[in-house]
């Protein structure tokens, strides 16, 4: 149950709201403008306990974020800098603490737990452990995400200082272990994520209104309906599913090339991609290559992916636009 204010002149929350359980217990109460998370946010278990707080900016979080156990006492002190996606978020712990109290993770040096995370990685989001370390507060080694039952190994990365050196995941289609040149494993996923794609949004019933393809469709109804004149926001061509589910097809496809394996040559390739008005991709072409196999590899793989994009949109009308995709091959690590 949600307690706000809800503008149909721009179809989002403004001011302060507060999400209650059906006992109405306060889960989490926060800030938003304009439909942006803005501001002071606090989610709370639901024994009424604290269990996080911290600043929101764009419905990114940004700034310190202070993390509890159930009892009450401090669990981390996590600084979350500016990144352009929420779902890659940059992030330093500060400080770690297991249950009594003991620092794992102090001033940005030491090992680091998460328990019970779902992270759509390699399968379902089914409940798994991310584990690494630390070092000058940036990551460093081998980092593994271990699905709970079965204490199966689904993916690891390995870092050195903050960069990705190489990385492996599990494809459950083929049982079989792969090459992930991309960072892709969110290491710090927005808890009820999911939740806030659910209630920040304005549903149709397909049934009923199948002509609505997109959100330009949508807020065009509205507007025929009701009289109103609701402002259509810009926004960028983005993939359908996301930008995990597009990384996640690309590492899942992608193939390193014998050949610049043997002459160990790494690098990023960059993809540009031509979305058209209707949403399908028109056009692709190499904008910054590496080496002539693996541009060419970087292309394949890209037109692999299905068609199904949103379309930008500029003032009001879906417009065709360019986005571009980096596609990242590296040696497998012999550490």
């Amino acid at each position: 149950m949600r307690k706000t204010q809800f503008g149909l002149n721009r179809l989002g929350f403004s001011g302060l709201v507060i999400d209650c359980n059906p006992a109405g217990d306060t889960l989490m109460k926060g800030g938003y403008f304009n439909n942006f998370r803005e501001g002071s946010f606090e989610f709370y278990y639901p024994n009424g306990q604290l269990e996080r707080k911290g600043i929101f900016t764009a419905n990114k979080r940004i700034g310190i974020w202070k993390y509890y156990y159930k009892s009450g006492s401090i669990k981390q002190i996590v600084l979350f800098q500016d990144s352009e996606l929420e779902r890659m978020p940059k992030f330093i712990i500060i400080n770690y603490y297991d249950k009594c109290g003991q620092a794992l993770v102090k001033n940005g040096e030491g090992k680091w737990k998460y328990d019970s995370v779902r992270i759509n990685v390699a399968d379902n989001y089914s409940l798994k452990t991310l584990s690494g370390s630390f070092k000058d507060s940036l990551m460093h080694g081998r980092w593994e995400l271990v699905r709970i039952s079965g204490k199966k190994l689904m993916k690891t990365e390995t870092f050195r200082k903050g960069e990705l050196l190489t990385g492996q995941t599990f494809v459950s289609s083929q049982q079989e272990y792969r090459p992930y040149p991309i960072e892709t494993m969110n290491k710090f996923p927005l808890k009820q994520g999911w939740k806030f794609k659910q209630t920040e949004s304005f549903v149709f019933d397909e049934t009923a209104f199948p002509d609505i393809k997109s959100e330009t469709d949508k807020i065009k109804l509205l507007n025929e309906m009701l009289g109103l004149s609701i402002l259509i926001p810009d926004k960028a061509a983005s993939y359908k599913g996301g930008d995990r589910s597009m990384f996640k097809t690309l590492a899942e496809y992608l193939r390193y090339p014998v050949s610049a394996q043997k002459e160990k040559i790494e690098g990023t390739v960059y993809v540009e991609l031509t979305i058209d008005s209707k949403g399908e991709k028109i056009a692709s072409k190499i904008t910054k290559g590496v080496q002539a196999d693996l541009d060419e590899e970087a292309l394949r793989v890209i037109d692999l992916l299905e068609d199904k994009w949103d379309a930008a949109v500029q003032n009001g009308k879906q417009i065709t636009s360019t986005l571009t995709i980096p596609i990242k091959f590296s040696q497998p690590s012999k550490n």
